[in-house]
C-alpha cells in the first residue's frame, strides 16, 4: 500500500500515513531489505515521471484559466509556464542551456592571491590528514 502511495504522491509522509506506517519504520526498512529499496527506487522514478509530464503539459500544452467579467466566467484562455519551459530545457539540454558561471578568486585588492613559504616542500606523498596539519600550521604561525 505505501508504495502504492508513493508512485501516485511522491511523498513519502503522506504515503507512510496512508500504509498507517512511520517515516522512520519506511527508512529502516530501506536500509536492511533490497527487495523493498529497489522497488522504492522504482516508485520514485514513476513518481517524478509523473511530475516531469505534468510540467511539460503546462509549458507546452498550457492550462485553461477562466477569464471573469462582472462577476460572470465569460470565456477561458489558455496559460503556459514559461518558468516551467525553461526549467524543463535546462534539465534535458544542460550542455546548451546551463548558467554559466565563472568564480575568480583574488588577493588584497584585486591582486594575486600571495603564498609565502620558507622554501621547495614536496607534498606529493603526504596524506590528506598530513596536508591538513601542515596547512593549519602555516595559516596559525604568526607572520
Amino acid at each position: 500500500m505505501f508504495l502504492e502511495a508513493f508512485r501516485k504522491s511522491g511523498n513519502l509522509s503522506a504515503s507512510a500515513r496512508r500504509a498507517k506506517a512511520t517515516r522512520q519504520g519506511v527508512y529502516e526498512r530501506l536500509e536492511r531489505d533490497e527487495g523493498f529499496k529497489a522497488a522504492f527506487d522504482d516508485a520514485k522514478r514513476d513518481a517524478n515521471e509523473s511530475l516531469e509530464t505534468e510540467a511539460r503539459r503546462r509549458a507546452v500544452t498550457g492550462v485553461l484559466e477562466p477569464v471573469f467579467y462582472q462577476g460572470e466566467e465569460c470565456g477561458r484562455i489558455r496559460k503556459y509556464s514559461d518558468t516551467l519551459l525553461i526549467v524543463l530545457m535546462k534539465g534535458n539540454m544542460p550542455d546548451k542551456y546551463r548558467e554559466r558561471v565563472t568564480n575568480e578568486h583574488t588577493g588584497e585588492g584585486g591582486g594575486p592571491i600571495e603564498y609565502k613559504h620558507s622554501g621547495h616542500v614536496d607534498l606529493t606523498g603526504l596524506t590528506p590528514e598530513e596536508l591538513m596539519r601542515l596547512y593549519n600550521e602555516e595559516v596559525n604561525t604568526p607572520s
